[in-house]
């Protein structure tokens, strides 16, 4: 019985493999979403100062 648990037990591993491929995936998405929206924050305050300044 012991061994047939340790059996399940390596199977369930190679079942946990694809999982960190989507968690990854899953981290990435994010970092990418992350610095698109740095980058449009910055884009838009620039274009608000420029705004600003050619009202004065």
């Amino acid at each position: 019985m012991i061994f047939l648990g340790m059996r399940k037990g390596c199977y369930k591993a190679k079942a946990d493999v694809p999982s960190v491929g989507w968690t990854t995936l899953f981290l990435s998405t994010i970092a990418l979403a992350e610095r698109w929206t740095d980058e449009a924050s910055y884009t838009l305050r620039k274009a608000a100062t420029a705004a600003l300044q050619s009202n004065r």
